[in-house]
């Protein structure tokens, strides 16, 4: 986990750079498909609205989730959600939507910051296509998740509009985090990971000594750990070369 603080802190940065990833956005990218299935630019930035409107009022999620499960049946229940959140803000202009993410999500942060040691350990059930059925707890979803979903959804802009990712000093905690999580969850040999480029770095996985170095793009591999890749991402084995499919299939909730 992240603390509370160094979460809001984390989340603050992720916002700074979303401010001029949005300001850059024109009318021709607003309608540009991206990786998430059937879901444009704008309809990533529409979710992330309703995402904080949810943190602000809490009611809603639960509200929402109801009016989601009747309105797409045909989906999981978070991927309901998800959809039915980015059609509330589908009447809203380009510049409508824009303003509302950069008004709402400074206020989102701060009252996440601020919420009680006794809401934050509230938990509620969750799922994911690689997982299935699991509880987070608020202070999960505050600190952990809210980071890692803006992370990778500016990524999917970014890669929409076809202009590098801009990376600064908090993505290597984004990274970080992730990595965490994949430690958490790693039952097999223990592996080194070599990421390269930025945010990158070196990171020991599973338990002992690892005498197997997988070397990966950092942020390909967080898309293939997000499960957005289409294909594994490319990995260099210094070892035991059966290593890099493990490695290279893991999945982390994102």
């Amino acid at each position: 986990m992240t603390s509370p603080a160094d979460a809001y802190e984390l989340r603050a940065a992720e916002l700074a750079t979303w401010d001029g990833l949005l300001a850059d956005l024109t009318p021709a990218d607003w309608d540009k498909p991206t990786v998430c299935d059937a879901w444009t630019v704008g309809d990533i930035v529409r979710h992330l609205i309703s995402q904080a409107e949810e943190q602000i009022r809490p009611w809603l999620f639960l509200l929402r989730d109801r009016k989601a499960a009747r309105a797409y049946p045909e989906l999981r229940q978070l991927d309901a959600h998800m959809r039915f959140g980015a059609a509330l803000h589908a009447g809203r202009s380009r510049q409508e939507v824009i303003e509302r993410f950069l008004t709402l999500w400074p206020q989102a942060n701060l009252v996440m910051r601020r919420r009680p040691a006794l809401v934050r350990r509230m938990t509620f059930p969750s799922e994911d296509g690689h997982f299935g059925a699991f509880r987070l707890s608020l202070a999960e979803v505050y600190d952990v998740f809210l980071p890692r979903d803006l992370w990778m959804h500016r990524d999917d802009i970014s890669r929409a509009i076809g202009r590098p990712l801009e990376t600064g000093a908090h993505d290597r905690l984004v990274v970080e985090q992730v990595l965490r999580d994949l430690h958490a969850r790693w039952t097999g040999h223990p592996v080194t990971l070599e990421l390269t480029g930025p945010a990158g770095g070196t990171f020991e996985i599973g338990d002992g000594t690892p005498d197997t170095t997988v070397r990966l793009d950092t942020i390909e591999y967080l898309r293939g750990l997000s499960g957005r890749a289409d294909t594994p991402p490319a990995a260099v084995v210094t070892g035991d070369h059966d290593m890099a499919a493990p490695v290279t299939t893991a999945r982390v909730p994102f």
